[in-house]
């Protein structure tokens, strides 16, 4: 199918307004308290449309986590990623700073931040929550920093034996950011990590990862 035909136009515009109308209701009102018919009065679209799109509430939360709360497509982070440099020791700890702000201005977005919170919230009572939560965000934030740290490795003077274990080690720093400062807190707004801390954090990562590896041999 024709992608820009006016009939596929008209259907993702439809999909978009259920998609915003979901999302404003759940960070208002949590998941447990938005029912698919409150959905379906504020997209002002009917009940047979929204069902075209979505089997029920669950899903229609995975799609505004996947695409609502998360900026970065797969193709714009590979864009990111070309511009990232590791070429010396100084263009790598730059890149990796550039790196870092970049994942701390999405999951500390105003948001994200709401909805990591309305998960939390709900998560006993909504233990799929948790597992939808998971896959569509950290998980897939975690994929994006091996794939950061497989480009690394390809430098002569960066030696990683396990990505996996060197990306979270990595992002266990800036959680605390993120969840300190960002979804422990109930304030409008949050405290932003400043340049120098983020430098720190990774002039202070850098080495331990060299470090490991020589253990590790």
């Amino acid at each position: 199918m024709d992608n820009s035909s006016p009939r596929s136009l008209r259907a993702q515009r439809k999909k978009m307004q259920i998609l915003q109308a979901a999302k404003l209701l759940f960070l208002k009102n949590g998941f447990s308290a938005t029912s698919m018919d409150q959905i379906r009065e504020y997209a002002g679209v009917s009940k047979q449309t929204v069902y075209t799109y979505y089997s029920g509430k669950e899903e229609l939360l995975f799609d505004v986590i996947a695409h609502q709360l998360f900026l970065l497509s797969d193709d714009a982070f590979s864009e990111v990623l070309n511009d990232l440099s590791f070429s010396t020791p100084e263009e790598a700890e730059k890149s990796m700073i550039v790196f870092s702000k970049k994942m701390l201005n999405h999951f500390m977005q105003a948001d994200y931040l709401k909805m990591a919170r309305m998960v939390v919230s709900e998560i006993v009572q909504f233990p799929e929550l948790g597992k939808l939560f998971r896959e569509a965000v950290p998980l897939r934030g975690l994929r994006n920093v091996e794939k950061l740290l497989k480009k690394a490795n390809q430098a002569s003077f960066i030696t990683i034996n396990n990505t996996e274990i060197a990306a979270r080690a990595y992002i266990g720093g800036l959680l605390t950011f993120i969840f300190i400062d960002g979804i422990l807190t109930a304030a409008e707004t949050v405290d932003f990590p400043t340049d120098d801390q983020i430098q720190s954090i990774v002039r202070f990562y850098m080495p331990s990862i060299l470090t490991m590896n020589q253990i590790n041999r």
